[in-house]
C-alpha cells in the first residue's frame, strides 16, 4: 500500500483532482483538510493557505496517480509525495479492491 501527499491551492481542485482519480480507480480514497503553508518561492518567502490530500492508493498505482496529478495540477511546481503505508489487513484488501 502506498499513501500520497499533495498540497492543492484550493479545496475545489484538492476535490476536482482526487475525484478524478478515484473516477479513474487510481486511488482508494482521499482525505483533505486545509492548512497554512509558509515556502519560498522565486526568491520571496509566501505565506498561502492551501488543501492537503492524502489519497491512498497500492503500489502499482502509485506512480500513475502521481503522474495524473501532476498532469491535472494547477501548480507550476506541484510536490506529489509517496510514502510507504501499512495498514491493518481489512483496510488493504478494501484499498486493493478499489483500486481495480
Amino acid at each position: 500500500m502506498a499513501m500520497l501527499y499533495a498540497a492543492f491551492p484550493s479545496k475545489h481542485e484538492a476535490e476536482k483532482i482526487c475525484c478524478e482519480l478515484l473516477s479513474m480507480r487510481l486511488i482508494a480514497c482521499a482525505n483533505m483538510f486545509p492548512c497554512s503553508s509558509i515556502y519560498l518561492w522565486k526568491r520571496r518567502m509566501v505565506h498561502h493557505h492551501e488543501y492537503i490530500a492524502l489519497m491512498k492508493t497500492t503500489k502499482s498505482n502509485a506512480a500513475k496517480a502521481k503522474k495524473a496529478i501532476l498532469e491535472l495540477h494547477s501548480y507550476d511546481v506541484p510536490g506529489v509525495m509517496e510514502l510507504p503505508a501499512k495498514g491493518n489487513k481489512e483496510y488493504e484488501d478494501w484499498v486493493k479492491k478499489a483500486c481495480r
